[in-house]
Order: structure tokens, then C-alpha cells, then sequence
């Protein structure tokens, strides 16, 4: 949730707050995993933001601290039926010695990209989005795929927001010691909720 769907406009800022992750079986059953996130927002330019974030979880579930920091810009102005077209570039930094294998303990860092087209609903600007997503391992070279699809309700300067992502989906699930979850055998389907306040002379406007 600390990135952004739509640009918040330059001066405004939002604080955020997001938990989810990959359908995995443990405790009993298929769930998403509990991965927590807090982030802030910040709006630079009328169509670029910056955002940060802190994994609040990730300690007690993998043995690694985690962070998160990047940037989205408005790549295409949204236009009648045209979608906006938003891109996102974020780094993603763990550190810790979660296990063997390499590297073994220490800092890694997972760049990954998204891209956003994003329709307007109603007087009050809820959003529907859809896009693809790249996620890049440096230790072990891999990169995973996914596509997003996803709503953000809008109310005054709250937004919530639903998302669920199909990760890797040309990948057996089988392989691997996860339990993942997937259509069809395929990739992890991953399920996110999250909202957040929105802050600035222009937060409680509709999106651009």
C-alpha cells in the first residue's frame, strides 16, 4: 500500500498499512501468509512519488529485517476509457541469517518493477487496476513474473485496498519445499489488504 495506484499529487503524503502474502499450507490449512507492512508516501512531482516501507513481520517469520524503497511515476494521463498508466521501480532489502545456502547471512537485496493501469469508478474515484510485476533474486539468479488485479475504495481521505497477484504462473508449484497454492498447480496465488490516510491540501480529492 505504500505505493501508489495514482500519483498523490505534489505536497501530499500518506501513511499506510498492508498485510498478506502467497497462499502456503501451514497451521492446519491453506492461507495467505501473514507478511505486515507499514510504509509512507510522499508526492515530489504531480506525477512521481517516493515511498519507503518497514516489514513488520518478516523477523518472526523468516529470521530477516526487512525494508522496502522506490519511486512511481505517471507514465499516461487517464483519458475517458484511455487507463492511466502508472510505473513503479522499488528496491527491496532483508538482512539476517535465515538458513543455509548463500548468501550466508548478511544483506539481500530484490529489485522489483510494476506496472499499473488503473480506471476510475464513480464521483468519488475508486479505482480498479490491473498490470504485470517483476521480481528479481541476486544470490541464487531468478526472476519470478506476476499479474495484479485489484480494487481501491476511495472515502474522503482513507483508501482500502484489495489485490491478489498470480506469482510465477508458468512454475510448478510442486517443485520447491513450499506448500505454495496456485490455479491449477501453477505458481502462488497471493492475497493483500490494506488502507491508508492520506495527508495534504490535496488528499481528500478525487485521483487523477
Amino acid at each position: 500500500m505504500s505505493r501508489s495506484i495514482r500519483p498523490l499529487g505534489k505536497g501530499n503524503a500518506a501513511a499506510s498499512v498492508s498485510a498478506g502474502g502467497p497462499m502456503v499450507d501451514y497451521l492446519g490449512g491453506t492461507k495467505p501468509l501473514p507478511i505486515a507492512v507499514v510504509g509512507v508516501s510522499v508526492g515530489v512531482h504531480d506525477r512521481v512519488d517516493v515511498h519507503g516501507g518497514a516489514h513488520l513481520t518478516t523477523p518472526l517469520l523468516f529470521g530477516l529485517a526487512g525494508v522496502d524503497a522506490g519511486a512511481g511515476v505517471l507514465l499516461v494521463e487517464p483519458d475517458g476509457p484511455r487507463p492511466a498508466l502508472m510505473a513503479d521501480v522499488t528496491i527491496n532489502a532483508f538482512a539476517g541469517n535465515a538458513g543455509g545456502g548463500d548468501p550466508p547471512g548478511g544483506l539481500r537485496v530484490f529489485p522489483e518493477g510494476d506496472l499499473r493501469a488503473s480506471w476510475a469508478l464513480g464521483r468519488r474515484g475508486h479505482l480498479v487496476y490491473t498490470g504485470p510485476s517483476a521480481f528479481l533474486q541476486f544470490a541464487r539468479p531468478v526472476s519470478f513474473g506476476s499479474w495484479a488485479l485489484g480494487s481501491q475504495l476511495r472515502f474522503g481521505r482513507w483508501d482500502v485496498q484489495a489485490e491478489s497477484r498470480w506469482v510465477a504462473p508458468l512454475r510448478d508449484n510442486a517443485v520447491g519445499t513450499a506448500e505454495w497454492w496456485g490455479p491449477a498447480g501453477q505458481g502462488a496465488l497471493s492475497v493483500h489488504m490494506g488502507a491508508r490516510l492520506r495527508f495534504g491540501p490535496g488528499a481528500a480529492g478525487s485521483p487523477r
